[in-house]
This record gives C-alpha cells, sequence and structure tokens, in this order.
C-alpha cells in the first residue's frame, strides 16, 4: 500500500498550543502516533494505557523533543480507574480541552458461536463503555466552558465488517453510533498505519480539524 499521507512538519494550528490532551493508548501505533503530532502543536499531553512501559517511552520522547506529556497507567475496562485517572488530571488543570479515545481491545477472531458471553462483555467494557465514562468525565469540565473536543478512533470494520472479528467490529459500530448521536463527538476510521501515522480515513476532513471544534452553546 502506498503511504499517501505525507505527515506535516511543526505547528500548524495554532488554537491548539497550551491545550490539554488526553490520548488513550497513546504509548503505541495510531495513538502513539497522534501524541507525537499534538505535542508537535504544542499541546500538553496526559497519555493512558493498560501498560505503563510504552506510555512512559513515548513522554520522554515528547519531552526530549521541548515538549510535555505525564503517563498515567489505566484499565479503561474499569470505570473506576478512569475516574481516578481524572482525578489526577483535575489536580493539576482544568481537565482536558481534547480527548482522543484510540485505545481498545482487539484480541482474539471469531464467529458468533466461537464468541464466549465473557470475551464479549470485556471487549465491549473495554472499547464502548470505556468511551461512555471517559466523554462523561471530559464534558463535566467541556460544557461549563463551551469549548472542547472528543474525539474516537474507530475502523472501517463497522461498517465494513472484517473476517472473523464480530466483537470488534460490533463494539466499534456502537462507539460510531455514539459520536453521531452526539454532536459535540467526531469519530474517523483509519484504515491502516504506517510509522504511526493515520494513511486513510472515512471521514474528508484533515484529522487535525477534529481536535479544535466548540461545542454548540
Amino acid at each position: 500500500m502506498p503511504n499517501v499521507f505525507r505527515p506535516p512538519h511543526g505547528p500548524c494550528f495554532q488554537d491548539l498550543a497550551g491545550q490539554v490532551a488526553l490520548v488513550t493508548g497513546g504509548g503505541t501505533g495510531i495513538g502513539r502516533g497522534i501524541s507525537m503530532r499534538l505535542a508537535e502543536e504544542g499541546m500538553r499531553l496526559f497519555l493512558c494505557g493498560i501498560h505503563e512501559e510504552p506510555l512512559v517511552d513515548a513522554a520522554r520522547t515528547i519531552e526530549a523533543a521541548g515538549g510535555t506529556a505525564i503517563p498515567i497507567a489505566c484499565d479503561l475496562s474499569k470505570s473506576h480507574e478512569i475516574e481516578a485517572m481524572f482525578e489526577t488530571i483535575r489536580s493539576s488543570c482544568d481537565g482536558p480541552d481534547v480527548l482522543v479515545h484510540n485505545a481498545a481491545l482487539m484480541a482474539g477472531r471469531g464467529k458468533i458461536l466461537d464468541t464466549d458471553v465473557e470475551f464479549w462483555r470485556n471487549m465491549f467494557a473495554t472499547n464502548v463503555e470505556s468511551a461512555f465514562v471517559l466523554s462523561r468525565e471530559c464534558a463535566k469540565t467541556m460544557i461549563p466552558r463551551h469549548s472542547g473536543s472528543i474525539v474516537f478512533i474507530s475502523t472501517i470494520g463497522a461498517q465494513r465488517a472484517h473476517y472473523n472479528l464480530v466483537p470488534y467490529d460490533s463494539s466499534k459500530g456502537a462507539i460510531d453510533s455514539l459520536a453521531i448521536e452526539n454532536n459535540y463527538l467526531n469519530e474517523c476510521s483509519p484504515g491502516s498505519e504506517h510509522r504511526n501515522n493515520l494513511i486513510y480515513t472515512r471521514r474528508k476532513q484533515d484529522i487535525a480539524d477534529l481536535f479544535s471544534i466548540n461545542l454548540p452553546r
């Protein structure tokens, strides 16, 4: 697949400088690429994920380039850990200006008859319930400010199913519906990744445009 996305270098959106972003799954893959890009825009970052080591590595890389990033280990399938994470964030700022919910469970392949109920529940707790709890916590400070942006990283599989990924694609379809029903939420659907940068999105807007919208008054 050709690399059709050429990442910009340096800041492109001046209104993002100094704002606070929370990136879930911010230590690896697409999430790491988003974290690096937002750091170039001058945003202050909180990186969260279930494994601390990649978060610390990403934060060190950002800080070595002159940015600010704080890693927070958090199991997103547990709502009380998300709430505790937001207490930590609010102890140092007014709350995120931007949430990029990128983290997701994608382990396991199977059709309906191959899928265990507990696995299904864990998939939806990690991918869907987390989106609800994260959005609710962000809304507590975004709505009073009449400003903020929430971005869900979805998948083209929610619209055009992957082979043998019924639980994952179903969970991402639920996230798509949550974004559609709430006009302060956005979602994009990467088709692939290359060197931690996005290649394709289902919508035509540049992904960075999604980080600077205002909530409706």
